[in-house]
């Protein structure tokens, strides 16, 4: 569980989908305090600006890494915010091709935990196939 007090960054590629965030936060803010915590920015996955080396505990992706052109650099930026005991979690989409090549990750970073330094949890069983 994550702290009543701790900031949320919400981030997309595109403009489009932050303002949908943004429209969210506003119509939830008077209900759900939380919402005045979440920070909605444009970032690219493959690169992460503006956001401080080992200054984030938890990363969540939803169809990121497979959908971006470097999914190995989007990994990489990742590693580089995480703090050293950081999380990492992702969902992927059932039935989609790369599929394969997810399991073969699972498979191989839960044998090397050392492979970015973090342990590899947050994987859901039913999206991958």
């Amino acid at each position: 569980m994550l702290i009543p007090c701790a900031v949320r960054i919400a981030s997309d590629f595109s403009t489009g989908m932050v303002a949908q965030i943004q429209k969210v936060q506003q119509q939830e803010l008077d209900g759900n305090p939380i919402w005045s915590r979440v920070e909605a920015k444009v970032l690219d996955a493959q690169v992460l600006d503006g956001i401080e080396d080992a200054s984030i505990s938890h990363i969540t992706g939803t169809m990121v890494y497979n959908l971006v052109s470097d999914g190995r650099q989007a990994l990489q930026a990742a590693q580089r915010v995480l703090q050293p005991a950081g999380v990492i979690g992702m969902t992927l989409g059932a039935g989609a091709e790369w599929t394969d090549m997810v399991r073969n990750f699972i498979s191989f970073a839960s044998c090397s935990l050392s492979l970015f330094g973090h342990d590899v949890i947050g994987f859901s069983q039913s999206s991958i196939v």
